[in-house]
């Protein structure tokens, strides 16, 4: 039978083969590294002229072939491979013997269909004879392909059948096309699945109707060791229904390891570490408020979630924050602060210690005089000083912001001293809800 016959006949079978049985994961992955050892033969064309003596038009024959790959996987569903060949061959048009060499570089992409993958590859390489009555000579090469691979139930090992059409440089400037089938394993050393690529979850209400058609292993009562059924951690949960099929656990856990003895399965635990309560999604609640501590501002004060966790400031606590800041005063016309400035802010400060979730806005307004420009920039300045002064004291700066308002909002007559001695001050009001 011709090669290009026997090329027909594998196609078909590719395709009859590849939606039997059960799905089952691609063994290719990111950074999967495989190993690969193939047998075949090649149907080297009549027109293949590898001659290094031009007296000698001769081409080799039909031979057996061996290859030997290295390939990596760039996703599920593409992978990379260098290979070398070699074929043993009769001379043609002249006796003799030859051995033909052949390295590759393919780029190959991958497509599921049950427990068969099937590829189609192009790649480039050369083709050369080194030893033999051919003399020494090398071509380009160019080739492209089809292949099917079967992944074993271990998935580190798979079976593999390939046909490739080789195109090279043939006699009288002509292209040689030379059909190569080959049947080989390919071995993988390392497997490396990114998070992208993980198997969702799947959780177990997906079993509670499951249509005629579906699996033995995947049936009510199905146990390790039935055809098809897996438990590759050896936890006693088989790996259609384990959250963590490589990482052994317990039936209660969905055959996941609690670490942190929760009752919440790792994968769903948000705090793997720290024991908490199942309805926090694992993680702790010191005060018992409803609201996770990673999320509480107040973990050690009962308070609303809509409070950030902490309790509602008494009405006192609240009136400090809000309104003019006594006793704050500045040195005519500058930003420094004078003496006895500090009492007040302490008082707010201790205030924002015991209600961690408030934040405050610091304005500062001038009295009437001279420009406008002049004026916001000094209650600017002014604003900015009594907050450095607030996180000197121990304010946490991410709850402090300043404003500087310039004359624009009195509170009294600018016509009288005392009206600009109330229009020259310093106030605090709530920052957001």
């Amino acid at each position: 039978m011709s090669g290009v016959r026997l090329g027909w006949v594998f196609a078909c079978l590719v395709v009859a083969l590849a939606p039997a049985g059960a799905a089952r994961a691609t063994p290719e992955s990111l950074g999967a590294v495989h190993l690969g050892l193939s047998g075949g033969y090649g149907w080297l064309s009549d027109d293949l002229d590898l001659s290094g003596r031009r007296q000698l038009p001769a081409s080799p024959s039909a031979a057996p072939c061996f290859a030997l790959d290295l390939g990596v996987g760039l996703g599920r569903h593409a992978s990379v491979e260098l290979s070398g060949w070699a074929l043993p061959s009769r001379v043609q048009r002249g006796a003799g013997d030859a051995v033909v060499m052949a390295g590759l570089a393919e780029l190959s992409l991958h497509a599921l269909s049950g427990p068969v993958s099937l590829s189609w590859s192009l790649g480039a390489g050369a083709l050369s004879v080194v030893a033999g009555d051919l003399g020494r000579d090398a071509d380009l090469l160019a080739s492209a392909g089809m292949g099917a691979r079967w992944l074993l139930a271990n998935r580190r090992i798979a079976l593999r059948a390939d046909l490739r059409v080789w195109l090279s440089d043939g006699a009288d400037r002509a292209l040689s096309v030379s059909p190569v089938l080959s049947v080989g394993v390919d071995v993988y050393l390392r497997r490396s699945t990114s998070g992208a690529e993980a198997p969702a979850p799947r959780p177990r209400d997906a079993q509670a109707s499951i249509p005629r058609g579906t699996p033995a292993c995947s049936r009510p009562g199905a146990a390790a060791g039935d055809r098809g059924c897996r438990d590759s951690d050896g936890d006693g949960v088989l790996d259609f229904e384990d959250l963590c099929d490589e990482h052994p656990g317990s039936a209660a856990m969905e055959g996941c390891p609690d670490t942190d003895g929760d009752g919440v399965p790792d994968p769903r635990d948000e705090c793997p570490t720290l024991a908490g309560e199942p309805a926090l999604a694992g993680c702790s609640d010191r005060d018992a408020d409803g609201v996770a501590d990673r999320e509480d501002a107040c973990p050690d004060a009962r308070g609303p979630a809509e409070r950030g966790g902490c309790p509602e400031p008494p009405a006192d606590a609240l009136a400090k924050l809000q309104g003019p800041l006594a006793g704050v005063r500045f040195a005519r016309r500058s930003a420094r602060l004078l003496p006895g400035s500090d009492a007040s802010l302490e008082a707010v400060v201790s205030i924002l210690a015991a209600w961690p979730d408030l934040r405050v806005v610091v304005e500062a307004h001038a009295a009437r005089g001279g420009s406008r420009e002049r004026a916001l920039a000094l209650t600017r300045r002014q604003a900015d000083a009594v907050v450095a002064e607030l996180i000197a004291l121990g304010a946490d700066p991410r709850r402090l912001r300043s404003v500087g308002r310039g004359y624009d909002a009195p509170v009294a007559s600018n016509a009288t001293a005392a009206g600009r001695a109330r229009n020259e001050r310093v106030e605090l009001h709530l920052d957001g809800p």
